[in-house]
């Protein structure tokens, strides 16, 4: 069982941004929010999974995806998807669209949780 789980809300098209490509390969920085943010996440979590849309292509291995239920929209059926693909003792939701986000931060919210699961 995986102490801290990580769920990265990745599914964004992007539309908004009129860039052609998904939200998550947007760069801020010199990193793609994809990158920059799993990194974070990964700075507080045991394990992290990633949970878009099956037809998005994200540079994701396969083990670290989780796809989206079929005929949901938006972050909420990325978050059902993340709380089922792994046991966990607590988990940490990220949307991939936080740049700013920083681990000390994360790590903070986590120790709020105290015994609750997420």
């Amino acid at each position: 069982m995986t102490t801290t789980l990580g769920i990265l809300l990745a599914g964004g098209q992007g539309a908004r941004l009129a860039r052609g490509q998904p939200k998550a390969l947007t760069r801020v920085g010199g990193l793609t929010l994809l990158e920059r943010s799993r990194a974070v996440l990964g700075a507080v979590c045991d394990e992290v999974v990633v949970a878009a849309p099956a037809a998005l292509a994200l540079p994701v291995p396969e083990a670290e995806r989780v796809a989206d239920p079929e005929g949901s929209e938006g972050p909420l059926g990325g978050l059902v998807a993340g709380l089922q693909a792994r046991a966990f003792r607590r988990a940490i939701a990220l949307g991939v669209d936080f740049p700013l986000m920083r681990p000390g931060m994360l790590a903070a919210l986590a120790e709020m949780l105290g015994e609750h699961a997420a």
